[in-house]
């Protein structure tokens, strides 16, 4: 249950930061966005795993190689999480829309899937009524604050 939620966690804050990626992106070519979506995320990762490690280091814990190989993939889903948006950015290239519409539709991707996983992190907690309400519009309200700053710098 625990594993099942940080990797749940790890999943929306990679998706947040994909979107807040694209959302600041220079709309001038899919290909710039999708390296600068990969390496901000990986650093991001790199990051969160290292004060990880960096925290259980100082608490006295000797690390071994196994406690690196598992703090480093328990932190993957935050990288898998920004495959889906740059899925849908590149497969709006390919059909033939401008960067700047491909990223629309990329954004707009974004925002449905972050209201779709808190709906689904409601559910794994058996909530129903206004609590899933609420765990579901908060996770989407992330990608509308997401979309609104695209909008607002482009």
């Amino acid at each position: 249950m625990e594993e099942t939620h940080r990797h749940q966690a790890a999943a929306i804050y990679g998706t947040i930061i994909s979107g807040s990626v694209m959302a600041a992106a220079p709309q001038d070519s899919v290909v710039t966005v999708v390296v600068l979506v990969l390496v901000t995320v990986f650093v991001y990762w790199l990051a969160e795993r290292y004060a990880d490690l960096l925290g259980a280091y100082t608490l006295g814990h000797r690390l071994t190689r196994a406690d690196i190989r598992h703090s480093l993939s328990e932190g993957l889903p935050m990288i898998r999480a920004s495959y889906a948006p740059l899925i849908v950015l590149v497969v709006a290239a390919l059909l033939g829309a401008d960067t700047p519409t491909a990223l629309t539709i990329a954004m707009s991707f974004t925002v449905l899937w972050l209201f779709l996983m808190g709906f689904i992190a409601g559910r794994r907690r058996q909530m129903t009524g206004w609590p899933l309400v609420v765990v579901t519009a908060s996770a989407g309200l992330f990608g509308i604050v997401l979309m609104v700053l695209k909008l607002s710098l482009h």
